[in-house]
């Protein structure tokens, strides 16, 4: 997902969106490797994850100057809630080709500072190990200055790409992580997708799969700066962007990025513990469950434009 996005934002903006969001291989050609390779499906247990990639579209492909410099969207971020109970999950590109890489790295450090620190340990050894490697991943990132506020967003999101510590963390498990790579030196298919926290299906998917709808609220390309005393250009920018959010420097800065997402659809007695998402566009998703045309409210007005 993380590398489809990065894929989508090089496309030309005159493309045709010929494909559907629930089919694992849509009609839809993209000239990246990804697709080709590991074609599917995608979700993720994070819903801030699959806001970044519905969010990295419409930002990309469907923002629009209007008169005044007033900006508006001409598709807009949704996010889908999705029961994939039954359904086989498979390791998708973004595990293969950058997750994996940077977790073989990070569980060797864990194995490294356990050979040199015990001559036995433990169960709560090796956790303790996991806890110490990953704080001492630099977390101090690049300045923001010069990048879109929906990159940055991106980069936040996908962090634990590059810096899995925290992922590994996560887990329900990460001691049976450490042991089973310890003993085979490969990394097991079901932990690789959840440090990475996307899974790919084969299978079409279809609507009925589908539990609850989110608008996500587009974010504006601009940012005030009010901690510098540039506060007076906030009103003008916000004149610019309505309906957007528009975040400020020091909102990235501190890492207080946040999504802001309004329930518009949902099922009745809904798994909450089985729900995965998947990010995509209202009208794409038109496409793809058109009886939710008449049982969707249109998008908000500002900034979405027909």
């Amino acid at each position: 997902m993380y590398l489809l996005l990065q894929a989508l934002n090089n496309l030309s903006t005159g493309m045709k969106i010929l494909g559907f969001p629930f089919l694992a291989r849509p009609p839809e050609q993209h000239e990246y490797s990804g697709i080709s390779s590991h074609p599917g499906f995608h979700t993720t247990k994070d819903m801030d994850m699959a806001a970044a990639y519905a969010l990295g579209k419409v930002y990309e492909f469907n923002t629009v100057e209007l008169d005044d410099e007033v900006h508006a969207v001409t598709d807009y971020p949704v996010v889908v809630g999705l029961n994939m109970e039954g359904y086989n999950k498979e390791v998708d590109y973004d595990a293969e080709k950058v997750v994996k890489e940077s977790l073989t790295i990070f569980l060797d450090e864990v194995i490294t500072h356990l050979e040199n620190a015990y001559e036995e340990y433990t169960d709560d050894d090796i956790y303790y190990a996991i806890q110490y490697i990953a704080e001492q991943s630099d977390m101090s990132g690049e300045p923001v200055f010069g990048k879109s506020p929906v990159d940055l967003l991106g980069e936040e999101r996908f962090s634990h790409f590059t810096d899995p510590g925290g992922a590994v963390l996560d887990l329900e498990d990460p001691v049976q992580l450490v042991k089973q790579y310890m003993q085979t030196k490969e990394i097991p298919k079901d932990f690789l997708m959840d440090v990475t926290n996307q899974y790919r299906y084969l299978d079409d998917v279809p609507h009925s799969k589908v539990v609850a709808v989110w608008y996500a609220t587009p974010v504006a390309v601009d940012m005030t700066d009010v901690v510098n005393g540039e506060d007076e250009f906030a009103a003008e920018i916000s004149k610019k962007w309505p309906g957007f959010i528009v975040l400020d420097y020091d909102d990235v800065y501190s890492g207080m990025m946040q999504t802001d997402f309004t329930k518009v659809w949902e099922r009745e007695d809904v798994e909450e513990s089985l729900m995965e998402y998947h990010g995509t566009t209202y009208l794409r998703l038109l496409q793809a469950v058109p009886e939710f045309t008449s049982q969707l409210p249109p998008p908000p007005s500002p900034p979405y434009t027909t």
